[in-house]
């Protein structure tokens, strides 16, 4: 014969398994309906235990497993009621049928509410009936223990599955993200190219914006700015005036209070136009907002919008005064060079005019720093050579070989395949030995 399967529920009893014998309890305070009752029972597939008192009975249940209870109603010291309900109570999965006289149908409805019997019988009772009743409660039993077990298992089996569909998840959107950053970053190391070969028939234009890059690269860092933030404003700094390097070359040569009405229209576009050849790209587009808007003035009498204040995008705002400063110390574009201090001094003289105040007064105080090895250690940049190169680094300025050739662009990040790359020209003695990074 199959063991019976034991499943842990609140009452942790056995479970009827239609192939084995019912697990029957009578209890009746006469000797006589006892006796009735296991006559009808007698034999397979029934196991009959009986007692004569509701007491004895709860004891016997504290250590013995029990399909099906019937009960007499009417008993000394514990009713049948009260022991049906402690029954319940104790034992919610023992099926519970009453046994009962015509006078006591009055108080049934009782017995079922309080007690949740599954049956009641009447005296005298039907042989076959009463069978059929006890037969169908331990099949209710079987039956609705199986489906929880059913259940848990399905709900353990979908929680395995969940489990593994969220690690798949979880490895696929890790393989994607990853992927999106290296098309990122091949998105970025293409357009900086592009503008580094469109600068070359503008002299001073290509110098110009690697410099200010190297500084946005520098002003981020000194401000604490995010990583994917920072990274935007470098490229947006690179590419600030690609506009320009796409006009005719004549027009880079004049300063704008030089330049005829024409050229000075065609001038004040340049952002416009960076900004659309930059939108394109979607990975792009906040690198393409504060292209747009690099000539905003704090005061709003800037181009191409007219905007003001922190109206003005937070790159841009920093980008106009790193404009303006390279422009001054450089003299790209200007007659007259000034000198860091007289640059510095102008860029707070013009505050609430042509920049925020605030980060005017911030960059003065980066530029007053001194850039020592320890300063640039302090904002995370170092100076390492080609074997110290490790994959997740960043360029903080272009990598170039000893005969000048542009080989990465300051922004870059470094990938495994980029270092290896580096190694072999290295190896070619083609390079110099100082490269920055920002770890």
């Amino acid at each position: 014969m199959e063991k019976t399967e034991k499943i842990n529920d609140e009452s942790n009893q056995l479970i009827f398994h239609p192939e084995e014998k019912i697990r029957l309890m009578l209890v009746d305070d006469e000797e006589s309906i006892i006796k009735a009752l296991k006559r009808v029972f007698r034999g397979s597939p029934f196991e009959i235990s009986s007692f004569t008192s509701g007491a004895e009975a709860l004891d016997f249940l504290k250590n013995n497993a029990v399909d099906v209870v019937i009960s007499d109603m009417r008993m000394p010291e514990m009713d049948g009621q009260q022991f049906l309900l402690r029954v319940s109570e104790l034992y919610p999965g023992v099926m519970r049928i009453v046994l009962t006289g015509y006078a006591e149908l009055d108080n049934i409805i009782d017995v079922i509410n309080n007690a949740k019997i599954y049956s009641f019988v009447t005296k005298p009772w039907d042989d076959v009936d009463l069978k059929l009743k006890v037969q169908h409660a331990a099949e209710k039993k079987y039956m609705k223990y199986f489906i929880q077990d059913l259940v848990r298992k399905r709900n353990d089996e979908l929680k395995v599955n969940n489990d593994l569909l969220e690690e798949k998840v979880r490895e696929r959107t890790s393989e994607l993200e990853q992927r999106s950053r290296q098309l990122e970053e091949s998105y970025r190391d293409s357009l900086r190219m592009i503008a580094f070969f469109a600068e070359q028939n503008h002299p001073g234009l290509q110098e110009h914006s690697e410099q200010v890059s190297r500084l946005m690269s520098r002003f981020a860092l000194w401000l604490g700015l995010q990583e994917t933030e920072s990274s935007d404003l470098v490229s947006a700094a690179r590419l600030h005036d690609i506009g320009l390097a796409v006009m005719e070359d004549g027009l880079l040569k004049k300063a704008p209070d030089e330049m005829s009405a024409a050229e000075k229209k065609s001038y004040l576009k340049h952002p416009v136009l960076g900004e659309n050849i930059l939108m394109g790209l979607h990975l792009m587009n906040n690198v393409a907002e504060v292209v747009r808007h690099h000539h905003e003035d704090f005061n709003g009498e800037g181009f191409p919008n007219g905007l003001s204040g922190e109206t003005i995008p937070l790159g841009a705002r920093m980008l106009r005064i790193i404009n303006d400063y390279n422009n001054m110390t450089q003299g790209f574009r200007n007659e007259y060079r000034f000198s860091s201090n007289e640059a510095l001094e102008t860029i707070i003289q013009n505050a609430f005019g042509y920049y925020d105040p605030r980060l005017a007064n911030e960059f003065v105080q980066m530029m007053q720093a001194p850039e020592t090895e320890d300063f640039l250690s302090r904002k995370n940049i170092w100076s390492v050579n080609a074997d110290e190169l490790k994959p997740g680094m960043v360029l903080y300025e272009n990598l170039v070989s000893k005969d000048g050739m542009l080989l990465l662009t300051a922004g870059s990040t470094l990938t495994g395949n980029l270092i290896n790359s580096i190694h072999h020209v290295k190896n070619l003695d083609e390079l110099n030995s100082k490269i920055y990074v920002i770890k």
